[in-house]
C-alpha cells in the first residue's frame, strides 16, 4: 500500500490480470465483490492457482496456502471495520491505494518458487 498508489498496473502483471478476467476493471470488480460478499470477517484474495490469476474469498483466518493456492494480494474483511461506519451498505472498496508495482514483484517471484503474501487493508466505501 502507498499514499500515491493506484492506478493499473503493469508489464506482467497486468497481461496476467487481462488474461484471466478480461480487464483491470473486471478484476477490480471481482475482488471487490469477493470481499465485500463474505458476511462477517475473512478474506478476499488474489491467489495464483496452477499457473493462473483467481480471485477467492476465504471465511475467517482461512488461507489460500491450505488450498494448495499461493496468495498474491489478501484484503481483510472484518464486519466492524465496515458495519456501524456505512450502515452494513458495504458495496464498494477503495483500491486506489494498492500498489501495483510491489504486487508485481511478488507475482513474479511467486513463478515457481516463493510464496509471498501481501496484505492490504482497505476501507470499504460507500458507492
Amino acid at each position: 500500500m502507498a499514499s500515491k498508489a493506484g492506478g493499473a498496473p503493469t508489464g506482467e502483471l497486468a497481461k496476467d490480470i487481462d488474461a484471466a478476467f478480461g480487464s483491470f476493471g473486471k478484476f477490480q470488480e471481482k475482488l471487490s465483490t469477493a470481499a465485500v460478499t463474505r458476511f462477517g470477517s475473512g478474506w478476499g484474495w488474489l491467489v495464483l492457482n496452477k499457473g493462473k490469476l483467481e480471485v477467492i474469498s476465504l471465511p475467517n483466518q482461512d488461507s489460500p496456502l491450505l488450498k494448495g493456492q499461493f496468495p498474491i494480494m489478501g484484503i481483510d474483511v472484518w464486519e466492524h471495520a465496515y458495519l456501524l461506519a456505512i450502515q452494513t451498505k458495504a458495496t464498494g472498496l477503495r483500491q486506489s491505494v494498492v500498489e501495483y508495482g510491489e504486487l508485481e514483484r511478488h507475482r513474479r517471484a511467486l513463478r515457481g518458487r516463493e510464496k509471498t503474501i501481501v496484505r492490504c487493508h482497505l476501507r470499504f466505501a460507500p458507492a
